[in-house]
């Protein structure tokens, strides 16, 4: 066998396995989005369990309506941080720190600790 169709063969070999494995790849964060599951076995993440929040600030007078807002406990929120863990301190506002933090239903979210400060400037922020 010639050294030039050696070559040929193992480029060919190496593209194919390239292609292989990103397609993996590819399907696998796909397949591991759409695998999550949007509601918890306590109820907590059921939508119609939520308040509506309405918020006129500092959007140019305009009335922003949130709907369906679910409502977490304390308790929840703590397990999700653990504990609020500096390890999981990701930012910090001008009304609190925000940590990520994993629900139980295992959706990836930002929580907001906030400090002493109204109500509507928490939620201009």
């Amino acid at each position: 066998m010639s050294i030039s169709l050696a070559a040929i063969i193992g480029g060919a070999a190496g593209a194919v396995a390239l292609v292989g494995i990103s397609v993996i790849l590819i399907w696998f964060c796909l397949f591991r989005q759409t695998s999550v599951s949007r509601t918890s076995e306590t109820g907590s993440s059921d939508p119609s369990q939520g308040i509506p929040l309405h918020a006129v600030g500092r959007h140019g007078g305009m009335e922003m309506q949130m709907r369906d807002t679910r409502r977490f406990a304390m308790e929840e929120l703590s397990h999700a941080t653990k504990n609020f863990s500096d390890k999981n301190l990701i930012g910090e506002g001008k009304f609190g720190e925000v940590y990520k933090g994993l629900l139980q239903d295992g959706m990836l979210v930002a929580i907001k600790k906030r400090h002493a400060a109204t109500s509507q400037e928490f939620v201009d922020e």
